[in-house]
């Protein structure tokens, strides 16, 4: 829900701002955000607790479409070893990368003009500290 998109738009921000850092020559440095795909874990274990029909119509009913629509955690993981073993000379700077190939990303139209205007405030907070 809202937490998960704003934790997407704080990570898109970042990658944002250090794609513009690696850009000017600054730093090298390429940003990339990447997406494992849903892995199957045991973070739901506990999200019935209490609740034994809901846990069980769930788990007989959902857990076939659940496997077939999910990834093992050594499949989750290969997106992420692929970008981080990566020659950095193929990284694409601020790329969003989803089953180890550059994918488009999906933004919010409202979140272009809320990255601008937390940048800017963020430069004037900072340039008391900065150079």
């Amino acid at each position: 829900g809202r937490i998960y998109e704003e934790q997407a738009f704080k990570c898109l921000l970042y990658k944002t701002t250090c794609r513009k850092l690696g850009s000017r020559k600054l730093l090298k440095v390429k940003v990339c955000s990447l997406h494992p795909g849903v892995v199957r874990t045991e973070l739901g274990r506990y999200m019935y607790d209490g609740k034994p029909v809901k846990k069980c119509c769930t788990y007989f009913l959902g857990a076939p479409f659940f496997y077939l629509m999910t990834k093992t955690p050594y499949q989750g993981t290969q997106t992420s070893l692929h970008c981080c073993l990566m020659p950095f000379d193929f990284i694409n700077n601020g790329a969003y990368y989803a089953d180890c190939k550059v994918k488009k990303e999906t933004l919010k139209p409202e979140w272009k003009d809320q990255m601008k205007k937390l940048w800017e405030w963020s430069v004037e907070a900072t340039k008391d500290y900065t150079n």
